[in-house]
């Protein structure tokens, strides 16, 4: 019986990869996934740069829609997955953007590049109160927008399903303001800056594709002999 499990652990594999042809191709795909810590470099309004390494993982939900074979449409959703006590909300980004995938050899696997507008905004308590008859805590508020490239590839594990690993990066506009937890919120500081942040070091994603048939890709392939007759 041991001997059996081993030979279907090793069959059903190459099975798989032996079925190139991976057919239909849907428009649409849902994905889930997770992304590393990232690196973020600012450069601060007195010329100073900061860098700053990101401690935590990220939930990612992206929805992609072909506009061609070669083109898609993308948008995601980014939000933390075990929010610190200091933060104080789960959602931590939004991105969209577009994505050309290559010509390839195989239909499982499929190379892209691509571009995305990031959105991100970030409220987290300092841990500081101003020192009133009422302590009142102060919270410090963010926000970044931002333009990047993302490249990366996709192995079809069948027509529905998917396995999608993704790095990229963006350059953006950052403003933070240290205020107070109240409302109206009375402001204490304000900085702007620039940061360029390497947001996904490393993510994978998992993909379901569903909606209407789209042609396949085209695929490099040697071209055919003619006929001697």
């Amino acid at each position: 019986m041991k001997n059996l499990w081993v030979l279907l652990l090793l069959v059903l594999p190459m099975h798989v990869l032996a079925q190139d042809e991976i057919k239909p191709f849907y428009g649409q795909e849902l994905s889930f996934g997770i992304n590393s810590p990232g690196i973020d470099i600012r450069l601060e309004s007195d010329e100073k740069v900061q860098q700053v390494r990101g401690e935590e993982l990220f939930w990612n939900i992206a929805y992609k829609i072909k506009l061609t074979p070669e083109q898609t449409m993308r948008m995601g959703i980014n939000f933390n997955i075990l929010p610190a006590a200091s933060q104080k909300y789960w959602v931590r980004g939004l991105n969209a953007g577009y994505q050309y995938q290559f010509n390839s050899p195989s239909m499982r696997w499929q190379w892209f590049i691509g571009g995305d507008v990031v959105f991100l905004y970030d409220v987290t308590y300092t841990g500081e109160t101003i020192d009133t008859l009422n302590p009142v805590a102060l919270v410090e508020r963010e926000w970044e927008i931002g333009l990047g490239p993302v490249a990366g590839v996709q192995f079809r594990i069948s027509p529905r399903f998917s396995v999608t690993s993704e790095v990229g990066c963006y350059g953006a506009f950052r403003n933070s303001r240290i205020s107070t937890d109240e409302i109206p919120p009375l402001e204490q500081s304000s900085s702007n800056d620039f940061t360029f942040n390497f947001h996904r070091l490393f993510s994978v994603g998992f993909g379901y594709h569903f909606g209407a048939f789209t042609p396949a890709p085209a695929r490099d392939e040697a071209p055919d002999e003619p006929d001697n007759e």
